[in-house]
């Protein structure tokens, strides 16, 4: 990706003004493969904005693992990246600079793509701002998901019973507290899923049935009678 001098111009004076008094954390779940984890920080090291990076061994339950590391992460905002994975240069920039012009915002999702073994960038996946009706039809936010601390907290973290769609559950779970002003989108490719990453020990029918369950869920709570069953292609859903 390539910046043009005015717009470089433009971030560089935002820094030296001060972006953002926000602090800013990355929990990069490592999985014992060096390379993958040598990549992550390796794009991390090369952020326009220096951020916090805290790392943790994936285990056999992960989720439970990353709620307590994060119970101790002292911070603002957090993100959680897997191993492999690697961020635009301007990721942590832009983020902070959507942290600063909507303060409603307590989730930040951005564009992304995926990454081969040999480096290369194939199937962007450029989203829509945030839409209730589409996320009830597919986990759609994926990748790079900012959530505010405060609300972690307040919802209790990640729910270990949706194990391998907790990001997803937690996602339902927040829009119940935040509504849709509360969740914002930067369209911009900033996040590169690597095509052998992921920290789940489940299945993919195992993590597809997660997903189904956590929606359930979510009608449940609202007390809407609905029935979720399987989308037209994985990972979809049809209500």
């Amino acid at each position: 990706q390539s910046w043009s001098p005015q717009e470089s111009l433009w971030a560089q004076q935002a820094l030296a003004n001060g972006i953002s008094s926000t602090v800013i954390s990355l929990l990069v779940m490592e999985n014992g493969r060096e390379v993958f984890a040598q990549a992550t920080h390796a794009s991390l090291s090369q952020q326009w904005l220096p951020v916090r990076v805290e790392t943790m061994a994936v285990d056999t339950d992960p989720v439970a693992t990353m709620n307590i590391a994060l119970a101790e992460v002292d911070t603002d905002w957090f993100a959680v990246l897997d191993a492999g994975d690697e961020l635009a240069p301007d990721a942590t920039f832009r983020l902070a600079q959507s942290i600063q012009n909507h303060p409603e915002w307590q989730i930040i999702y951005t564009d992304e793509d995926s990454l081969t073994a040999e480096g290369e960038h194939v199937n962007p996946h450029c989203k829509p701002d945030f839409n209730l009706d589409y996320l009830r039809s597919l986990p759609y936010v994926g990748g790079l998901m900012l959530i505010k601390k405060t609300l972690f907290d307040v919802l209790g973290g990640f729910d270990p019973q949706a194990d391998g769609a907790e990001d997803y559950d937690f996602l339902l779970r927040a829009w119940e507290r935040i509504g849709d002003d509360g969740i914002g989108h930067i369209p911009e490719v900033l996040y590169h899923r690597h095509q052998g990453s992921g920290h789940c020990n489940k299945s993919i029918e195992e993590i597809l049935a997660a997903g189904r369950e956590a929606l359930q869920r979510h009608f449940e709570r609202l007390q809407i009678p609905a029935e979720v069953q399987p989308g037209p292609f994985p990972p979809s859903f049809r209500v």
